[in-house]
């Protein structure tokens, strides 16, 4: 399989087009250097037709991203069944980076006006706990006291 090496020719104003890449010379893909970075797509409704996923795999998609903070497991099942499809047509590996949320740690109401400096001890304390000092902060995060050494 052969590449295209092109150039674009452009006036470098921005109010004249560019004009369409011009070819200089088939190449095979032997004599392109070798790519050492990845190209990680991240995948989502936009992205989930078979047909697109063909076309990132065919532009250079290495990892295929997603995002498991939204969507069902089903969801997700079906675009790794497409993204290994698409890896099985285009006779190469396709990574599938699974990408898990973490604990979200949000500080809560605070009344008034708190400045902290540099060496300040703060004190975290369960929302809905009272606040005994000036220095405790509440969070949303039931049991961060437990969690975190």
């Amino acid at each position: 399989m052969g590449a295209i090496v092109a150039r674009t020719d452009s006036t470098g104003s921005r109010h004249r087009r560019a004009r369409a890449p011009t070819v200089v010379a088939m190449v095979s893909e032997s004599e392109l250097p070798r790519r050492r970075a990845k190209v990680v797509c991240t995948l989502g409704p936009a992205s989930q037709d078979q047909a697109v996923i063909d076309a990132l795999v065919d532009a250079g998609m290495d990892v295929a991203r997603l995002n498991l903070s939204y969507g069902e497991a089903s969801d997700h099942a079906r675009m790794t069944a497409r993204v290994r499809l698409a890896a099985e047509r285009a006779r190469r590996p396709i990574a599938v980076l699974a990408d898990l949320a973490g604990p979200k740690i949000r500080v809560g109401q605070i009344e008034g006006e708190r400045r902290v400096g540099a060496g300040d001890e703060l004190r975290f304390v369960d929302e809905g706990v009272p606040l005994s000092t000036p220095d405790d902060v509440p969070t949303t995060y039931a049991g961060l006291s437990s969690d975190v050494r």
